[in-house]
């Protein structure tokens, strides 16, 4: 109440300062008055930065006041005749005034609580009230200092004392440490004063409460002059209870204080006089009765005090016998295996860590002697599972979910040796751990017995080198290091690369790891892995061998890049930049490295980094696809705090100005531009509004509800609002109060649920030009797959949504419309994609709409081109879709979203044209799919037209509002895969441009959506009432018939054997004639199980797609070279997706599975589909079917560059189901859990309508839309896209234009065209 009431005192002396200033009339004065009194109420017990003293809060109020906006709200209010009596007003600031001088300072309080607590006829209530508020008094140091000069010291040590009640004990204690943390001054005074402190805080070591015993209720006790009422109950209610883990662990902290300062008196007291290592140990002792938060606190000083002695910190004598180090083992490992805090179990192993590292043979035979290894191998068990259990891998998205889950995570990761603070001594625990011998964990795990049928099998951990981070201080310092302690080792790691470069200069991190692995071997140094250079260099993505120089790139974490280089003859080493590295890695292009080193100016840098340096930008991993929920709360910080343009008011009047500019069809909405022309005009009418709706009787409510604005139109629309705001009397209401909340208090989260209420997006346009896009007949067409059906979905869940939304929003009669905007083809092989509009199936208001290519002579293109080749049509394809949109709609989108490369760039040239906010869906960005793509892209230009597809997608990336993805990996990959959008940050295409900087994970316009499947066809197999089952014959039929090219190649000559089934496109990334090859090589999965493949053309002639015929031709020569035409039926393409749904659960009735094989899969639609319907699912481990599935739970990953591993994997599961059928239908169950609470097309849609309503404001107030950036995207486009485009050939087509049909300007005119 102080705080508050000094702040309502500030601010009044500012308004009168500001009135003085300006010299108002009488009326302004008052008016300012008026506004002190309510900026009072409207803080509350609310503390402004800085505003302990009166003299802060006074600069705080002056600083945070608007005399403009007091101004105008005094001659508003002298308009209207509302100006209140000048005297009565002075009274009240009168009044305030007294309260504020009667209130103590801070000091004073300390004076009254330490007399209190000296006070021997006080209640134990009354003094625990008063350690309550003192602990929170001395956080600050300063005033911790002031608590030795009041003489508080004496009283708090005396209630230390045996015979206290134990709740003063523990406050007195946590008072105590609170003060000495960090001030050596106190521990100083301290330990001089007080010689028997020490003692004191040994003694206190609690005990476990008996179960039952009931607490008694305090005693009666008068509260301090200015205690906390509610702290000094809580205590209280502590009072004359019995000990506990509270008192010890209090007596702990305090102790650790004292003892870890760098005051020698303190720590010769604790060895000397005090006993304390003796008695701590003894304290720790198995029989002891410690509570075990004492145990842990105990463990973890000792631990310290162990790292102090080995590190000179501590000139004390060591003390430290083999009694004691047995204590403090056998306690870490009881805390490390039953502890129920997994904060504690990870302190206890890194306390561990410490005893090994520091202590070296005394600490093993601690260790040993206490029976070490067996309990630490079951902990890893079980922590593993813990954190698979609890879903805490780090596949989910870095940072959503259960705080438990990521805790538990945690501890695994440190057991593993895998984490990387470089705040904290945390190096890998492994090699503390690598006396521990590994033959014999690994017999005595082959001799256990198999684990129970329902108990999920994690994944196996392979022993061996893996790819941990965990290093502290600059690359560059511990590779110099490195270069001195371990020269003959580097010599030999970098020789050997230079001797594998020779035939593959650039090696993969699995390389680098494989020969620093075979060095350790050669020279018995098991230790060389877990070295500071062993551990940076696990952080290694690739490296460029041209002798005798060594380039690698390192990726420490996601996003974060660096790079070094080497030179082999002269063993040195130096840090390089992004530019500098790939200048390096160019020379591996013949003759072009040489003329760049000639002439630099030979090549294009892009650097997209210097337009974001102001920009907001996240520093977590974990917080990557997140961006959302950043950029709210640092836009909003920011915007209402004044830090924008001007005072706080500023951010307040933007918004204002949005809502003002708000209309449907030039119909405002929400308020009326002409009547709310300020803020305090807008506060004020809430506040009459938010009146009138509460007062309304319940007659009128129902009438309101059932009629949403009619009946309350007109005295709402009399105080300048319009429709928008809800159905009924408490959503309208619940509106108004957020939006005065938001006014008076701003914060984040309340912003965010009041701008997805907005009515703000009822038009979308989602761009999606290549490929046969339709709703029947054409998946498995060439470029035609899932994109289509996640569209299709997408639509239907965006509609129902924006419906929902807009019938809450009180607009039940305004329509939304949705355009899917597509290309249209004549020769349309039997699909609707010739028709021009088309209403999507199970929507009311969604369509496609189709637009023609044009070729160069401005006809109509007639035939399919795919997806590498359709680069010249896109710009006048921009136009013409502009024009169709516009005369369909009849007014600008609210929303265009982008698909794939050309959908996102059309969206990109479309979006700036009209000023629309515009939302990227990648699907797969190719760069990630074909090694070597940047580098080797002249090789591969002539077939696939990178150049024109990676500038597209530079372009589209940094142009969109905000990207959706559907995982985490699709960000920033995982600890050893790349991310697909990180990918774009650095990279080169040798004679066309350098990438030094083309896109940042850590940008908050990244967010992650995962979609869903459509429910009303994919649902489990186990729903019979529900399945198609007329649709079996023939299925039957399409798996198991006799039917031969061109429906399907082979005939199952075991129709009893389980199918293992596939489906997807027939190309190299999905690799399907990958899987059959494994399936050839795997003569256990052959007699296990069949398997069925769905997908592409049977007759490679039946296809124009090149990559497709050549895996067509690969998939007949591995059949017949496997001889698999009795166990492998391949069936071409099937494109009807009821039938498909069926078609899964017809697999599962054969107790099957599903596999996706795919080299890198972006999001994994079919995998979705698979597990609704109730399949057990193997897919690959690259990409987001690791995050869908938790492996060996809900089903399993694969490696797809191991298939022999991979067949193995599907073998064993098809063994453990013939032997306990159990084992299939709990993988089904866990697999259908999973999908039920994580991917559905209903939180998919609400998250995308929110995040384009919380982006279009941020892009209306702020420079969200950077306008600097897009202008240097404007010149990237016209200066090297175009010229790009104009080496694309144009598709050949019938060269006659059809009757009638005029012909439009080519699309290479010479007029220059800006589509920015």
């Amino acid at each position: 109440m102080r705080r508050g009431v000094g702040l309502a005192l500030a601010a009044l002396l500012a308004c009168a300062a500001t009135a003085a200033a300006t010299a108002a009339a009488d009326d302004f004065g008052a008016q300012l008055v008026e506004e002190a009194v309510d900026l009072a109420a409207a803080h509350g017990e609310q503390q402004a930065p800085d505003a302990r003293e009166l003299e802060s809060m006074l600069h705080w109020a002056i600083e945070h006041s608007d005399p403009d906006a007091l101004r105008e709200r005094a001659e508003a209010a002298q308009r209207d005749g509302a100006v209140a009596d000048l005297a009565e007003r002075k009274r009240r600031a009168a009044e305030l005034t007294d309260i504020v001088s009667q209130q103590p300072t801070e000091a004073q309080l300390m004076i009254d609580h330490i007399a209190l607590l000296g006070d021997a006829a006080a209640s134990a209530a009354a003094k625990a009230a008063a350690l309550a508020e003192l602990q929170e008094l001395v956080e600050p140091i300063d005033n911790a200092n002031d608590l030795r000069v009041l003489g508080g010291l004496r009283p708090l040590v005396a209630l230390l004392a045996e015979g206290q009640p134990a709740a003063l004990r523990e406050g007195a204690a946590y008072v105590l440490g609170t003060a000495a943390s960090n001030n050596d001054r106190l521990v100083e005074a301290l330990v001089a004063q007080h010689p028997d402190l020490l003692d004191l805080l040994l003694q206190a070591r609690g005990a476990r409460r008996a179960r039952g015993a009931a607490r008694r209720p305090a005693a009666g006790g008068g509260r301090p002059r200015g205690a906390a009422p509610t702290r000094g109950a809580a205590a209280a209610a502590q009072a004359a209870a019995g000990p506990g883990d509270g008192q010890a662990a209090k007596a702990m902290f305090a102790l650790g204080a004292v003892v870890r300062s760098p005051v020698p008196a303190a720590r010769a007291a604790f060895y000397g006089p005090a006993r304390g290592l003796a008695r701590l140990s003894a304290l720790l002792r198995p029989r002891a009765a410690t509570p075990q938060r004492a145990r842990a606190k105990a463990v973890a000083l000792l631990a310290d005090l162990i790292e102090m002695t080995a590190n000179g910190d501590d000139d004390s004598v060591d003390a430290w016998g083999a009694d004691d180090m047995a204590a403090f083992a056998a306690a870490a490992l009881q805390l490390a295996g039953s502890g129920k805090s997994l904060a504690g179990r990870e302190q206890a192993l890194l306390a561990l860590r410490t005893l090994l590292l520091r202590r070296g043979a005394a600490g093993r035979a601690a260790l040993e002697d206490e029976g070490a290894e067996p309990v630490l191998r079951e902990v890893l068990t079980e922590l593993d599972l813990q954190a698979e259990a609890l879903g805490g891998e780090g596949g989910d998205g870095g940072g959503e979910g259960d705080g438990r889950a990521f805790a538990a995570a945690e501890v695994a990761e440190c057991a593993r040796g895998k984490m990387a603070d470089p705040a904290a001594p945390t190096k890998p625990l492994a090699s503390a751990l690598a006396w521990l011998d590994l033959s014999a964990a690994a017999a005595a795990e082959a001799a256990a017995p198999a684990p129970a049928p329902d108990r999920p099998v994690p994944p196996r951990k392979v022993a061996g080198l893996t790819r941990r981070k965990s290093f502290t201080g600059r690359p560059i310092d511990i590779v110099h290091e490195a270069l001195t302690t371990m020269r003959n080792e580097l010599v030999s790691l970098l020789g050997r690369c230079v001797e594998r470069g020779s035939a593959a200069p650039i090696l993969m991190p699995h390389q680098l790891l494989d020969e620093l692995a075979a060095i350790g071997a050669t020279t018995c140094n098991a230790e060389l892995c877990f070295t500071p250079f062993g551990n940076l260099l696990r952080t290694a993505v690739e490296a460029v061998v041209l002798a005798p120089a060594i380039a690698m790139a390192l990726r420490p974490r996601a996003g974060s890049w660096l790079y070094l280089r080497f030179n082999v003859d002269a063993l040195t080493a130096d840090e390089i930049s992004a530019g500098q590295y790939l200048a390096f890695k160019e020379h591996l292009v013949a003759g072009f490295g040489g003329e760049v080193d000639a002439n630099p100016y030979k090549v294009l840098e892009i650097d997209l980094g210097p337009f974001n340096r102001n920009f907001p930008r996240m520093n977590m991993a974990k917080s990557i696809g997140q961006g959302v929920t950043f950029l709210n709360r640092h836009l909003s910080s920011v915007m209402f705090a004044g830090g924008h343009n001007g005072g706080a008011n500023e951010g307040k009047a933007q918004l204002l100005e949005f809502l003002r500019g708000m209309n449907h069809r030039g119909q405002p909405l929400l308020v009326n531009p002409a009547k709310l022309l300020s803020l305090a005009q807008l506060q004020a009418a809430l506040l009459r509004g938010d009146r009138y709706l509460d007062e309304l009787d319940d007659e009128a409510r129902r009438r309101f509800r059932g009629g949403p604005w009619a009946d309350v139109s007109d005295r709402l629309g009399e105080l300048g609002f319009e429709r928008g705001w809800g159905c009924d009397v408490s959503r309208t209401r619940d509106q108004f109060r957020q939006l005065l909340d938001i006014l008076q208090a701003p914060d984040a989260d309340g912003l965010e649920r009041f701008l997805g209420r907005l009515p703000l997006v009822m038009n979308v346009v989602i761009m999606s030009p290549h490929g046969y896009f339709g709703q029947s007949n054409v998946l498995g067409l060439p470029d035609t797959g899932g994109q289509v059906v996640y569209i299709l979905d997408q639509v239907r869940s965006l509609e129902a949504e924006m419906l929902r939304r807009l019938v809450e929003q009180g607009l039940p009669d305004v329509t939304p419309r949705i355009m899917v905007v597509t290309r249209l083809i004549p020769q349309a092989m039997g699909t609707t994609c010739n028709e021009r509009v088309e209403r999507i199936h199970g929507t009311e208001h969604a369509v496609i709409l189709r637009v023609p290519f044009r070729d160069e002579s401005g006809r109509v293109l007639k035939r399919w081109v795919s997806r590498f080749d359709l680069w010249p049509y896109l710009e006048r394809f921009t136009l013409d879709v502009q024009r169709e949109v516009l005369a369909e709609m009849g007014q600008k989108p609210d929303l265009i979203v982008g698909n794939y490369s050309d959908g996102n760039l059309v969206a990109s040239l479309l979006s700036h044209r009209l000023f629309v906010t515009q939302c990227n869906i990648a699907h797969a960005l190719e760069k990630t799919k074909y090694q070597d793509a940047d580098i080797k892209w002249r090789e591969m230009d002539g077939t696939y037209h990178f150049s024109c597809q990676f500038t597209a997608d530079l372009i589209a990336m940094n142009h969109a509002d905000f990207i959706i993805t559907s995982t985490y990996q699709e960000i920033a990959g995982n600890e050893t895969l790349v991310g697909q959008y990180e990918s774009m940050k650095a990279f080169t295409m040798p004679g066309l441009y350098r990438v030094v900087d083309g896109i940042d994970v850590y940008d908050p316009k990244f967010n992650i959506v995962s979609p869903g499947a459509d429910q009303d066809i994919y649902f489990p197999y186990s729903a019979a009432d529900r399945r198609l089952t007329s649709l079996h014959p023939e299925l039957k039929e399409l798996v198991y018939g006799s039917g031969q090219a061109p429906v399907a190649v082979g005939v199952l000559a075991d129709a009893g054997k389980p199918l293992l089934f596939t489906m997807a496109r027939l190309d190299r990334v999905k690799n399907l004639t990958g899987l059959v090859e494994w399936y050839g090589r795997s003569e256990r999965l052959r007699g296990l199980a069949n398997l069925v493949v769905v997908g592409g053309v049977i007759d490679p002639e039946d296809t124009g797609d090149r990559e497709e015929r050549g895996e067509c031709e690969k998939m007949h020569a591995l059949i017949t070279r496997y001889k698999l035409q009795g166990q492998v039926r391949w069936v071409v393409a099937q494109k009807n997706r009821v039938r498909n749904g069926e078609l899964y659960r017809l697999i599962a009735d054969s107790r099957g599975a599903f596999v996706q094989p795919a080299l890198y899969e972006a999001f994994g639609l079919t995998v979705v589909e698979a597990m609704t319907c109730g399949l057990p699912t193997f897919a690959t481990a690259h990409g987001g079917p690791s995050e869908i599935i938790k492996h060996g739970r809900s089903g399993f990953h694969i490696d797809p560059y191991h298939g022999d591993a991979a067949a193995g994997i599907m073998a064993d599961f098809f063994e453990r189901c013939a032997a306990d059928p159990g084992h299939w239908e709990r993988v089904s169950a866990a697999g259908l859990e999973r999908i039920y609470s994580r991917y559905t097309w209903e939180i998919y849609a609400a998250r995308l309508l929110t995040l384009s309503s919380v982006y279009s404001f941020w892009k209306h107030v702020t420079n969200l839309e950077r306008s600097e950036t897009k202008r240097y995207l404007e010149m990237l486009y016209v200066l090297r896209m175009r010229p790009l485009i104009d080496t694309v050939p144009l598709a050949v087509d019938d060269p006659e234009p059809a009757p009638g049909e005029g012909v439009p300007p080519s699309p290479r005119s010479p007029q220059p065209r800006h589509f920015f």
